[in-house]
């Protein structure tokens, strides 16, 4: 499904995704940590019960096609 969703961000001229996750899903994000995506950011206590927001990035490649 992340491969899809590269291929077709790609195609509309986006050369980074960004996405946050909830630090206490910890499957989602060993998923996207094994797919490339770097943290690069944190929201203190965003959510409720003081839980943080975890920022990510990944940066496109330019011949994902």
């Amino acid at each position: 499904m992340l491969a899809h969703l590269y291929v077709f961000a790609r195609g509309r001229g986006v050369r980074t995704i960004h996405l946050e996750v909830r630090e206490g899903s910890t499957a989602a994000r060993s998923l996207y940590r094994r797919d490339g995506f770097r943290e690069v950011g944190r929201r203190p206590a965003y959510y409720r019960y003081s839980e943080d927001a975890i920022l990510y990035s990944l940066a496109l490649p330019e011949g994902v096609d």
